[in-house]
């Protein structure tokens, strides 16, 4: 008499195979949230005018510090000062 067994995959065996999925999953939402961040400051910082980025940069608290001039951001165009801002925001967040 022939006993067949069937052999559950290492995979299966030992639950691999929902831990993994459960880390893909985990991966594709670190993804999205790190990308509804950018957008959500992106927009943000764009909707400032001249004088609320100027107070944000020299009052910005991260984990670097921030040492311009007011003279030295008074020269710079709008443009450049949301990008020194919006660069600074991503920066200083915690990398998952």
């Amino acid at each position: 008499m022939k006993v067949v067994t069937k052999v559950t995959p290492p995979c299966r065996r030992y639950n691999r195979h929902e831990f993994n999925m459960s880390i893909t999953v985990f991966e594709k939402g670190s993804k999205m949230n790190r990308r509804m961040y950018l957008e959500k400051t992106a927009s943000s910082v764009a909707s400032l005018d001249r004088n609320e980025l100027t107070r944000r940069i020299r009052g910005f608290k991260g984990r670097f510090k921030l040492d311009f001039t007011s003279d030295y951001l008074q020269k710079q165009s709008v443009d450049r000062l949301r990008h020194i801002l919006l660069a600074a925001r991503i920066s200083s967040k915690p990398h998952n």
